[in-house]
Formats: C-alpha cells, sequence, structure tokens
C-alpha cells in the first residue's frame, strides 16, 4: 500500500490553529520517543511501540504518521485539560516546545499499518456507520469527513482506521460524555452521543479491520422529520434484486454516489450527484430521489414544459455538473432512471411527499448581506469547504465539494439561487448538525457563496442582460455588482457557451 501521512485519535476533529513549519525528523525526536528526556518525560515507546505501531491488547493509539500540526494540538489539549487523560496530561505537561517539535517531527516519519490479527465484525452495522452513515439519526457517514477509506483530511479530519478497537470506543465514549472536547463546531460531541453502545462497539471494531470494504446496509427505524410527520422511508440497498434490473439499479447508485469517476464524459466540473441528494438521494429535505421521481411528468416554470424524469436528470448534468447530459436512450441514463424507480418503491404516485425536495425557506425581515455571510462561512463552513470555497481533495479523491468556482455548479443550476441554497443549508448544513442555523443565517450563507464566480449559464444569450432578464430574477445574484464585480459577465466566466440556446428538448 502506498505510504500516506495519516493522523491519530478517533473521530477527533482538529481545532484551527496557525499550522507549525513542517520539521524534519531527527535523531534527537527518536531518542525522545524512545528514552524520554530523564527530567520526568518518560519514553513513549513502551506503550506506544518502538515504531509508534501502538498496543493493540492494551489499547493504546497506533502514532506513526500522526501530524505534527495534529501532534501539537493534542499536546496542548492534554496539557489545559481539554482532553482530560491522567497519563497524557503530566506528559504533556514535561515537555518543552523543543522537545515537542522533535517527537512530533520523528512521529510524523514513522509509517502507518493495519493492525495485526485484527478481524471485522459480522453484523454489517460498522460498516454502515463507516461507509454509509447512519442518515435516520442525524450520523453521516464516517468517511464523509474523513476520507477514503478513513485515511484522514489532514490535518482537521484525523485518520481513523487502524486503531485498537478498546481505544476508538474509549474515544467515542468520551466525546459522548463530554470528557474529550475542543472539536470544532462540537460534531464529534453530537455524533457520539447519537450512537448507542452496539453501534459504538461495532464502528470500533470494524475501523480496526486490516482493509475496510464495501458497505452493506442495515435496516434502521423510520427518519422522523420536524413535527409529527414520517417521512417516506426508501426500500433497503440489500434487497436490490440480483437480476439485469438490480445490475441496473446498482450502476445508477454507482453513478450517482461518484459521478465524475463512474460517467466522467457527462460531467464538466467536480461534483456528484450525491454532493446535493445526501444519503445516496434517500435524505428528506435533500431533494430525495423518492420525491422526484413520483410526480414526473411534471410542468416546470425553469423550461416552460412538461419535462420527464429524463429530462430533469439531464436538467442536473446540464446545470449542477456543468456538463453534457447523457441522451435519454443511453445506459447511464436507464441506469439512473432505475435507481430513482427503486428508491421510489412504494411511493404513491402524483403526489408531493413530506421531505420532498429543498422546502421554501422564508425570507428574513433583513436582507441578506455578504458581510455577514463572510462571517458565518468562515466560522462554520471553512473547516470542509476550504477558505476560498474550493473544496478538499485527498490523494485526488474530492471529498468535501467545491461551492464556487470552476469546479463547482454553473449559473444556470437551481443552487445558485440564494433561497434554494438557503433552504438546503438550513436543513442539513453543517454537516449532522442540520436545523442548528437560523433561517437569516441560512439566507446569509447563502448569498455569500453565490455572490462568487462558477461556470457560465448554459443558457447565456447575446448579452448579460438579455440573459438576466429572461432566465433569473430577485432570488439571483447573476448578473448583480458585487465587489466591484458583475457576477456572469463573460470577461469573468468562463464556460459561455453558444448564444443559440438549446433546451431540453433538443439535447434528448
Amino acid at each position: 500500500m502506498k505510504a500516506f501521512n495519516p493522523v491519530i485519535l478517533i473521530c477527533a476533529l482538529i481545532v484551527a490553529a496557525a499550522p507549525r513549519p513542517a520539521l524534519a525528523a531527527d535523531k534527537a525526536g527518536e531518542l525522545l520517543f524512545r528514552q524520554g528526556n530523564g527530567r520526568g518525560l518518560a519514553p513513549c515507546a513502551p506503550c506506544h511501540g518502538e515504531k509508534g505501531e501502538g498496543r493493540w491488547k492494551e489499547g493504546f493509539p497506533q502514532l506513526a504518521g500522526l501530524s505534527p500540526v495534529y501532534f501539537s494540538q493534542q499536546m496542548a489539549n492534554f496539557r489545559s485539560g481539554v482532553r482530560a487523560n491522567p497519563v497524557m496530561q503530566p506528559m504533556a505537561q514535561q515537555m518543552s516546545e523543543a522537545e515537542q517539535d522533535q517527537i512530533a517531527s520523528y512521529v510524523a516519519s514513522l509509517t502507518p499499518a493495519p493492525l495485526s490479527g485484527a478481524e471485522p465484525p459480522t453484523d454489517g452495522l460498522g460498516e454502515q456507520i463507516a461507509h454509509v452513515g447512519l442518515w435516520k439519526k442525524g450520523i453521516p457517514a464516517c468517511f464523509s469527513c474523513h476520507g477514503p477509506d478513513g485515511l484522514g483530511v489532514e490535518p482537521k479530519f484525523p485518520r481513523i482506521v487502524w486503531q485498537p478497537p478498546a481505544y476508538t470506543l474509549a474515544q467515542l465514549t468520551s466525546w459522548q460524555s463530554g470528557a474529550r472536547r475542543g472539536d470544532p463546531h462540537d460534531l464529534m460531541q453530537g455524533i457520539a452521543a447519537r450512537l448507542s453502545e452496539e453501534e459504538r462497539q461495532s464502528v470500533a471494531a470494524y475501523l480496526a479491520s486490516p482493509t475496510p470494504g464495501l458497505a452493506r446496509p442495515r435496516p434502521a427505524a423510520p427518519q422522523k422529520v420536524p413535527g409529527p410527520v414520517l417521512v417516506f422511508e426508501a426500500p433497503d440497498e440489500r434487497d436490490i434484486p440480483d437480476s439485469a434490473f438490480g445490475r441496473l439499479v446498482r450502476r445508477g447508485r454507482d453513478i450517482f454516489i461518484n459521478t465524475p469517476k463512474e460517467l466522467p464524459e457527462a460531467v464538466g466540473n467536480a461534483l456528484s450527484c450525491a454532493n446535493c441528494h445526501l444519503d445516496r438521494g434517500r435524505l428528506a429535505y435533500s431533494a430525495p430521489l423518492w420525491g422526484a421521481y413520483p410526480v414526473y411528468p411534471l410542468y416546470r416554470s425553469k423550461t416552460h414544459q412538461v419535462d420527464t424524469i429524463e429530462e430533469r436528470i439531464q436538467g442536473c448534468f446540464r446545470y449542477s455538473m456543468n456538463g453534457k447530459p447523457p441522451v435519454w436512450n443511453s445506459e447511464p441514463m436507464k441506469a439512473l432512471v432505475s435507481y430513482h424507480f427503486w428508491l421510489s418503491r412504494g411511493a404513491p404516485t402524483g403526489v408531493a411527499l413530506p421531505g420532498r425536495g429543498y422546502p421554501e425557506l422564508p425570507k428574513p425581515a433583513r436582507s441578506p448581506t455578504y458581510e455577514a455571510g463572510e462571517k458565518l462561512y468562515a466560522t462554520h463552513c471553512a473547516l470542509c469547504h476550504g477558505a476560498q470555497g474550493e473544496g478538499q481533495r485527498v490523494r485526488g479523491t474530492l471529498v468535501f465539494p467545491p461551492l464556487w468556482g470552476p469546479d463547482s455548479y454553473n449559473w444556470g443550476a437551481g443552487m445558485h439561487r440564494i433561497n434554494t441554497a438557503a433552504s438546503f443549508i438550513k436543513h442539513n448544513m453543517p454537516l449532522s448538525q442540520g436545523h442548528t442555523l437560523s433561517d437569516e443565517d441560512a439566507w446569509n450563507l447563502a448569498y455569500f457563496v453565490n455572490a462568487h464566480e462558477r461556470p457560465q449559464d448554459p443558457r447565456f444569450q447575446k448579452s448579460l442582460d438579455a440573459t438576466t432578464k429572461e432566465f433569473h430574477d430577485e432570488n439571483c445574484l447573476y448578473g448583480r455588482e458585487v465587489n466591484g464585480k458583475q457576477l456572469g459577465n463573460p470577461r469573468f466566466v468562463k464556460g459561455a457557451r453558444s448564444p443559440k440556446h438549446s433546451g431540453p428538448r433538443q439535447a434528448l
């Protein structure tokens, strides 16, 4: 396996801190790690292993590959008591800053490895939590934040695989009880509090396994939404038949989850369908597929015609994916429609189900502003989506989607409308903490995100003014001047297409 630079301390999130310069591993750090400093700082190796591999039976974590930034932050947390630990607190207090840097540099130079003898649980629950999540309890997949296969998104989201199960379980319990604190937005405290003892044990055992495998979804209770109404529950993925139809459903699911990889010829940015339709298109108030499929064919004011579900999917590729839609009778389109159909199995036809789409969020009394949104973004969003809205990748794989710029949705996508983005933010963001922001905050954030340039509206006509007048309204910033720049101006926007507009019918 290719070497990487992960961090330890299961399901922890780094507190924002100015990163130290990278330091080369040196002999001083190794000596401190193996021998201590002779003035009260005990050596690390007896508990954490000569090569930082940890102690499986005793539950001591693997330190190999820990980033210097994360190591320094955790030592600071131990010293201050933010992380309560009777062994590590006095150890951290005995380190000078120079010694801390030397040990951190040495630990970062070590290569982590899977635990010898670890076996994954057989109930499938740990896999479900790690790869898919328990969205009905407000728990996203562990890997949705901690990166592909849980190897970490440094330095903010640490590696969560290859640690002793006893250690992982202890950390989850500490987050749940409040004995461990210091994570941004209290994300882990909230998630751990919603995990049952059985779920904590199963995910701890699964994350310790040598090669985390594919998820096996597990049935769960119906998802409750605000108010007394229960939303529609999509069928379990394990019930997809082993047949030609079932294979097509699975193909549609795979395209939906990782669109650029599975259908690169149709995608013009870095987004996947699942970036806007959370929980693989299942989550209420995140435009679930079971809320869309049963109401089509449907007249849409955006296209001024009755659209089929194929045309609606094509619109997503044209605008949200900034790409070239698959034609109506192609294998990818059949697969995506089959996946929509499967998730809607049992839903009433022609009925607008509770949780469908992005419900309208009333506009606040005070108009949203760039300045207010900018402050909220730095506090609530930059951790995942980056200070410049660029998103984050790990080993070439997009983990957190870009919110503006050339790799995001274009000026024709539904999400470019402030009211649509505000509803999505209110119900779903920050991840696992939906409904924690006020309506006004959601509007301000949506304004700020959509006050940045993105790819051109594919419906662009002879001029910006003409396109604005025909296709955009008061909920759109397209054509407006923000911070001295007219948004959507072809001088600043790449991807302007031919003035000749081709509507959904012609694209079939």
